[in-house]
């Protein structure tokens, strides 16, 4: 029959279709040694009378008072009696075998502790938009590594063994409770990721991440982001901002203070980098390997967040994306572009910052002039950028004009009181426009990459962070 798996389903006005469907995918895993806790801090008792109306004993429905979902999984944990124990949210769905695989792999593997999956992302009508593999993190010293600059546990795929508990390890009251959570256990515990698909994420309007304040997120992350540095590496922060410890997927809510200073923000970057890079060459707290993947990935997307006119940043850019495969530190293969035998990163640095400072002077100067533009893309990224479009407008700070905004979607966007409905990519060479500002820094590349193949001039293609790198 196999050891019990306890389920932990956390709920507070959550809507009842998606619950239903979260429910029904885990009490029909193909393994059933289970028991699932629903613990509601509902305001009607509609969950309460659904889980009453289900003939399985395995489903068990609990009150607990509204005090934050950290407050409502560490309930779930005191009543779990399984030697297993999952996470599960009320609005996902998790794949048939998703258990079986987990309890599987945690017998092959006894010493993980805590193991996760990948999963697809879903919209409310259940159809996949999005993989959220990450970058196929799944050994302990490449997510030890990944959790400096990202988050590579999706939080409702987790399945950990009952020693966690009983060591005393319990969520936070924080925004980011469960990342809060991997930061303070993973010098410690070891985790593992399965290479595979065990659940789908739905991603719509109510989810929790979405109803909290996204910038309070970002830096409550950040915020751990920090102290996870401080002690993995004992290093000491005191001289770093905020900002310099953004996820990589949360940066962009820091365009506004990156743009105070381009430049010291990316020498700030640098010297952080290195120094963990140093002090774990020392120590040997992390694998050597793992460890260059994950500084050098986040120097590649630092450095994506700026157009570049200067031509040595340009094809310092290309040369460190070709070299991105390679076991190399990003910093000694910015010391052999530069023609350096030796690296020496402080003589590095301060060719970094010339050339730096160059582009971020020449970068100003074409927002300075007046010229029409055109806004690919209306993701949450798109609208930050139209909020700061309008304000720098209002402030006189930016004599640029808004012509068009380009979406797939038929969306009606108001800005400065103008509406705008959005156009198709196809139809970007009907308008008039100077230059092309794309939302994504994620998927700028690929954006780019078509509309240079539609016939889009490469350099009237530009960041549209580069409205917030205004300062």
């Amino acid at each position: 029959m196999g050891k019990l798996v306890s389920v932990i389903l956390p709920t507070c006005n959550v809507n009842i279709l998606y619950l239903t469907a979260a429910i029904n995918s885990i009490l029909n895993q193909t393994y059933s040694n289970i028991e699932l806790f629903l613990i509601d801090s509902s305001d009607t008792d509609e969950i309460k009378e659904l889980v009453t109306k289900r003939n399985d004993l395995r489903l068990h429905y609990c009150f607990k008072q509204k005090n934050g979902i950290a407050d409502a999984l560490n309930f779930g944990l005191e009543l779990a009696k399984g030697e297993y124990i999952a996470r599960m949210d009320a609005d996902d769905v998790s794949l048939p075998y998703r258990l079986e695989k987990q309890v599987g792999f945690l017998e092959a593997f006894p010493d993980i502790d805590v193991v996760g999956s990948y999963c697809d992302t879903i919209d409310s009508n259940g159809n996949v938009i999005e993989n959220r593999s990450m970058f196929e993190v799944c050994d302990y010293e490449s997510i030890k590594s990944s959790m400096i600059f990202d988050n590579p546990m999706n939080h409702p795929t987790i399945m950990f063994r009952r020693k966690i508990v009983d060591e005393g390890w319990r969520y936070q009251n924080v925004c980011a409770e469960d990342h809060d959570l991997w930061t303070r256990m993973l010098p410690t515990v070891k985790f593992a990721n399965i290479n595979e698909i065990l659940l789908q994420y739905r991603q719509h309007g109510g989810n929790i991440s979405f109803q909290l304040s996204r910038p309070s997120l970002a830096r409550s992350v950040a915020e751990t982001t920090k102290q996870y540095i401080e002690t993995l590496f004992c290093m000491d922060t005191e001289n770093y901002q905020i900002e310099d410890f953004a996820k990589n997927y949360y940066l962009y809510f820091f365009y506004a203070e990156i743009g105070k200073n381009i430049t010291g923000y990316f020498m700030r970057q640098f010297f952080l980098l290195i120094r963990i890079y140093m002090q774990n060459e020392k120590s040997h707290l992390i694998d050597h390997c793992a460890l260059i993947f994950a500084l050098n990935r986040r120097w590649i997307i630092l450095m994506r967040l700026v157009d570049y006119i200067v031509p040595t940043l340009k094809d310092l850019f290309a040369y460190l994306v070709c070299q991105s495969s390679e076991p190399v530190f990003f910093a000694d293969n910015i010391s052999k572009f530069y023609g350096s035998r030796t690296s020496d990163y402080e003589k590095i640095a301060l060719q970094l910052r010339e050339n730096f400072c160059e582009n971020e002077k020449l970068y100003k100067e074409i927002f300075a002039n007046e010229k029409k533009f055109l806004m690919y893309g209306m993701g949450e990224q798109g609208y930050l950028m139209l909020e700061k479009y309008e304000n720098l407008k209002r402030a006189g700070q930016l004599s640029w004009h808004l012509t068009g905004i380009v979406d797939r979607r038929c969306l009606t966007v108001t800005c400065m009181g103008h509406n705008y409905c959005c156009i198709s990519k196809e139809q970007i060479q009907d308008m008039d426009f100077d230059y092309i500002l794309i939302s994504s820094a994620w998927y700028f590349n690929d954006i780019k990459k078509e509309l240079i193949e539609l016939g889009i001039r490469e350099d009237v293609i530009m960041q549209g962070a580069g409205l917030y790198l205004l300062g």
